[in-house]
């Protein structure tokens, strides 16, 4: 918690310092955290955050430095500690930013925010029939790890992944693969997850590739099984007449009601060995 430095005494060149040190357990831990760990707000007696004085203040560490104009109104300073510990992120750039982006967002949160993360088109593969885009395909591995970081450092609504979760231009069994190793990592986000299909997921591209058109793409059962079903944990409300993922869910406790179609809904279907609708979405 914040407690004042020097304070301001008249005559004299109106600054202080406040200092936040931090206890775990009885123990003083405040030299064991980066100065990106600490936040510090200032908020007026109406509740609105001081943007500019906040964005000089980040990065600064547990001290800043306080002015007689910081208090020119009535005004209030306080320091919050994001203490998170990394579970999926190599790069310390990458921490470093996703913090910064974490204290943007808690700048701005009221009692009604939402905070979602979404993440689309990640097109995942390790081994595609056109390999011309393989190595930007497997760093995206990467960025869906620094997804589902964030929403273990900063509390979210929800998550959603918008679709092309993989490449799907290989055969059914790897792109199942690929899928599955997908959605285990997404499964490690801190709050509830919703994933809608994308044209690249049911491998449709790969059937048009290697030449094997009905034996090759992944069933609207087994896409619910992989994309749908882990969602099924947070509540979400189907018509159980027809489980093809569609769905709504309630944020809890905010006015919010999110709906996940599903765009790519048509019958797989061949004519002389060609998918009626493979080229459906572009």
């Amino acid at each position: 918690m914040p407690n004042n430095g020097t304070g301001f005494i008249d005559g004299e060149s109106k600054t202080t310092s406040l200092t936040a040190t931090v206890f775990k357990e009885n123990e003083d831990i405040t030299n064991s955290l980066s100065k990106l760990d600490f936040f510090w707000y200032k908020v007026d007696k109406n509740g609105n955050h001081d943007l500019a004085w906040e964005g000089k203040a980040y990065g600064v560490g547990n001290i800043v430095s306080v002015s007689d104009i910081d208090f020119e109104e009535v005004a209030m300073i306080t320091c919050s500690v994001n203490i998170h510990k990394n579970q999926w992120v190599q790069a310390i750039y990458f921490i470093n930013g996703l913090k910064a982006l974490a204290y943007r967002v808690e700048q701005q949160r009221t009692a009604d925010t939402l905070v979602v993360p979404v993440i689309t088109d990640t097109h995942y593969a390790v081994d595609v029939i056109n390999k011309e885009d393989i190595r930007g395909n497997l760093k995206v591995f990467d960025h869906i790890k620094n997804f589902v970081e964030f929403t273990n450092m900063v509390q979210c609504d929800f998550a959603l992944h918008l679709g092309d979760v993989v490449e799907g231009r290989s055969t059914k069994k790897q792109n199942t693969i690929d899928l599955q190793k997908v959605m285990a990592l997404i499964g490690q986000v801190d709050c509830p997850y919703f994933i809608s299909l994308g044209n690249h997921d049911d491998n449709r591209y790969g059937n048009r590739a290697s030449g094997n058109v009905m034996n090759q793409f992944i069933e609207p059962d087994e896409m619910y099984k992989m994309i749908t079903s882990p969602s099924k944990a947070f509540g979400i409300i189907e018509n159980p007449s027809n489980r093809n993922m569609y769905y709504y869910y309630d944020v809890p406790d905010k006015n919010f009601r999110i709906f996940v179609l599903n765009s790519f809904d048509h019958p797989y279907t061949a004519t002389n060995g060609a998918m009626n609708y493979i080229d459906y979405g572009g």
